[in-house]
């Protein structure tokens, strides 16, 4: 066959159309665009996700209870129920555990966080009282800027809440009751009484927010001694005045401002004398006196007063300690010589200068040769009162009730306050102490 033969016969291949070249160019460019796309949305949407992960992951606070006095019933989420004695170590409480007091019992309820262990919240439960721990959360990791968490429901009674200062992390206090809701984030002393009409909220130090269950969008803003009150059917009322804290520097967190430090007092000459200094435990600043030797010694802080107190109706003395060791039984032979005393000299209404004080100790028993009083003290005598060792311990004291239940005249002046530690050896923690009084 000839070369222009065949030329002719072999079959010419079409060029493929346009169109089919332009459907395969958008097809590539969707592909890439949805890849390109892809890439981007895994680049910002998995960040995203860490972060919220991070940010959201939340662990369990560190929630215990401890008996002051009397029985503390625990009733769980689950219906189980279990009695908390005084003589027993702090018992950790899980969600939805619910804290039932009766008349004569006390309980100390604190949070610490998880991270470090830090002492967060304490709160001493009241008699007839009935307390639920709804949440106690924080943030799984540390990078996490979120806040830990406290939510508790008082169905009634009362209790008085202390809110560590730090610097780290916040934490929030959000208290349910049947009137509204009350939330505590600064730092500071509050106390919360919940009757069957209302809550009463007093701020002797922070700040707190009140809103009614009736009006949420209605919110009131408390701070240092403000009262308000949540009532049913009615917005928050107040500011209200409230009890001021007479004593300056009640938790020692400037140190010993307001303070003197008096010295050691011992008795014989070749025994040492002891330590008064500021400590930090769990990030919460305390006074301790400690001393290690025979014979007796004493060492106090003072702060004066001088305030006129003849119109208050009402003085409450609280404190909170530890006493860590005592080796004297009780407060020694004459009864002046316990691990802490609490001292307020006063002025009567008829011009006479007296002495009130109470003893705490932590161990021995009364008998013949150790009194429950201090036989060389002036009166009135009040009881010493024994408490667990290394118990954190709240105390409250109405003053007034004090006196009266003795016969003594109301005051007319406070002139000064001192805490005072003695015996061989001893050593007491004091963590706050304050005098609130109500006009």
């Amino acid at each position: 066959m000839s070369r222009e033969l065949q030329e002719r016969t072999t079959p010419i291949t079409p060029f493929p159309a346009a169109d089919a070249f332009a459907g395969r160019r958008r097809l590539a460019w969707f592909l890439v665009l949805t890849s390109f796309t892809l890439f981007l949305a895994l680049c910002i949407s998995i960040p995203i996700a860490v972060n919220s992960y991070i940010q959201n992951s939340r662990q369990l606070l560190l929630t215990s209870v401890a008996t002051n006095q009397g029985t503390v019933a625990l009733m769980q989420a689950t219906g189980e129920s279990a009695a908390l004695l005084s003589a027993e170590p702090p018992r950790d409480v899980a969600i939805g555990t619910e804290l039932l007091t009766n008349a004569s019992d006390t309980a100390l309820l604190t949070v610490s966080s998880p991270e470090n262990n830090q002492l967060l919240m304490r709160t001493q439960i009241y008699g007839n009282s009935r307390v639920q721990v709804q949440e106690a959360s924080a943030p799984r990791f540390r990078i996490s800027s979120a806040g830990e968490m406290l939510r508790l429901r008082i169905s009634n009674g009362r209790i008085r809440v202390t809110i560590v200062e730090r610097q780290d992390r916040p934490f929030t206090l959000a208290i349910e009751t049947p009137q509204g809701m009350v939330e505590l984030s600064a730092p500071g002393q509050f106390t919360i009484e919940v009757n069957n009409d209302d809550t009463l909220v007093n701020v002797l130090d922070g700040q707190a927010r009140l809103s009614a269950a009736s009006s949420p969008e209605i919110i009131l803003d408390l701070a240092a001694n403000q009262r308000g009150i949540l009532e049913f059917n009615k917005p928050p009322a107040g500011p209200l005045k409230t009890e001021r804290d007479l004593v300056q520097n009640g938790n020692f967190s400037a140190d010993f401002s307001s303070w003197t430090k008096q010295s050691w007092n011992v008795e014989l000459a070749d025994q040492p004398t002891g330590e008064t200094r500021l400590i930090e435990l769990a990030g919460e600043k305390s006074l301790r006196f400690s001393r290690m030797g025979l014979g007796h010694a004493d060492a106090s802080v003072r702060q004066v007063l001088n305030r006129d107190v003849t119109d208050f109706k009402s003085l409450r003395l609280i404190i909170s300690f530890r006493i860590n060791t005592q080796s004297l039984g009780v407060c020694g032979t004459v009864g002046s010589e316990c691990p802490l005393t609490i001292r307020l000299d006063y002025e009567d209404i008829n011009g006479t200068n007296l002495t009130w004080e109470q003893g705490f100790y932590a161990n021995g028993q009364i008998a013949p040769d150790t009194p429950d009083i201090c036989v060389n003290c002036s009166p009135p005598y009040n009881p010493h009162k024994r408490v667990l060792p290394g118990r954190v311990y709240v105390e409250e004291i109405d003053f007034l009730s004090s006196l009266a239940r003795q016969g003594f005249r109301p005051p007319r002046r406070l002139n000064s306050i001192s805490l005072i530690a003695a015996g061989h050896t001893f050593e007491t923690d004091i963590i706050d102490v304050a005098l609130a009084g109500e006009e």
